[in-house]
């Protein structure tokens, strides 16, 4: 019986230690295979994208170190560079399948897929990446077009978005505040100057302005008239910040209605030509379309948007009488209460 248990016992350590090595072999090989890069590549050689789906694609080219469309319109630049980026840090662990058939199940075969992935460099193809079914939390099942195995990676068909208005540059219509100086609507003509020079055709709100602090002037202005600069400089700034939804046509089109625009500006730059704004809404729908002087394409904008501009860039918000600008100060003092209940002003304090 002694015998026995010993011949036990030594099974039983003998099986311990095989276990224990199984473990670390298991481990090492997974801690190795989850530091080597699915795809091999150097993000800044590639200048050419191509993104598919079952339903449409996108085709990215890098020219003169810009990316663009097909088409030429400016692309997202730092959007592209994180997919490349994203795209080159991929890794992987332990195939979670390696038969051709696994492939149709999680959508990674050439005919049925998520997302197919082709990185060019001229014309040599330097990566091919298929993403296929979600695989967790921000995860993506994926395979390296060169062979049938099959990983889970942290990127989603998300991060390779298959329509163009996703990856068109919504801020290319945007400039520095401080670069307009003078502006057209309507009846209109304000430009910006310095206060040391709008003596006799400034209004009294702006000859209250400190010294050499940029204001504007009308040079015919009434004497119960005067323009808001606070509501025109809110103005600039939210057209200064503009963001598109999508480019909606190369060519002018009835439906627009720009013959007769609900809004038309000019702005004038320091140092670039002049541009002017047309915003019409769409007929049949609730979104608005903008045509700009210096871009051939026609921008559509939410409803939310062009309702906020045609609030803000108008005659009658800008030119108003100095009692108007008494009653506004009133709605918005500046004056805060103290801890102890007593009135400060932002003066004092």
């Amino acid at each position: 019986m002694t015998k026995k248990i010993q011949i036990l016992a030594i099974i039983a350590i003998v099986q311990v230690m095989l276990t224990v090595m199984i473990w670390f072999e298991n481990g090492s090989i997974e801690g190795s295979t989850q530091q080597i890069h699915l795809l091999t590549f150097k993000p800044d050689e590639i200048d050419h994208i191509i993104i598919k789906s079952r339903e449409q694609s996108v085709d990215l080219t890098k020219k003169d170190n810009q990316w663009q469309l097909l088409d030429g319109f400016p692309a997202n630049q730092s959007q592209v560079d994180s997919l490349l980026r994203k795209l080159a840090g991929l890794k992987y662990g332990l195939p979670v399948a390696t038969s051709a058939n696994a492939l149709e199940r999680f959508k990674l075969s050439d005919n049925n897929f998520e997302r197919q992935i082709l990185l060019k460099k001229g014309n040599e193809s330097v990566a091919h990446l298929f993403l296929g079914s979600g695989a967790g939390a921000r995860l993506s099942h994926a395979r390296n077009a060169d062979q049938n195995s099959v990983f889970s990676v942290a990127m989603g068909s998300y991060d390779a978005p298959d329509d163009l208005d996703n990856w068109q540059d919504k801020s290319i219509l945007q400039f520095e505040q401080d670069s307009v100086t003078a502006i057209e609507l309507k009846d209109l003509l304000i430009s910006l100057t310095t206060n040391k020079e709008t003596e006799g055709i400034i209004d009294p709100k702006a000859e209250q302005k400190a010294e050499k602090e940029t204001v504007w002037v009308m040079a015919k202005l009434a004497d119960n008239e005067q323009l808001d600069q606070d509501k025109i400089n809110n103005s600039l700034l939210e057209l200064s910040q503009l963001r598109f939804n999508k480019v909606i046509a190369t060519e002018k089109k009835a439906e627009f209605n720009l013959e007769n625009p609900e809004l038309r500006f000019v702005l004038s730059f320091k140092e670039h030509p002049k541009r002017s704004y047309l915003l019409s809404k769409i007929k049949d729908s609730e979104d608005y379309v903008l045509k700009v002087s210096d871009r051939d394409e026609y921008f559509q904008l939410a409803s939310y948007t062009a309702k906020s501009i045609l609030e803000k860039v108008n005659e009658k918000a800008w030119l108003v009488k100095p009692a108007e600008i008494a009653q506004s100060n009133l709605d918005y003092p500046t004056d805060k209460k103290a801890s102890d209940g007593e009135t400060v002003s932002n003066q004092s304090k």
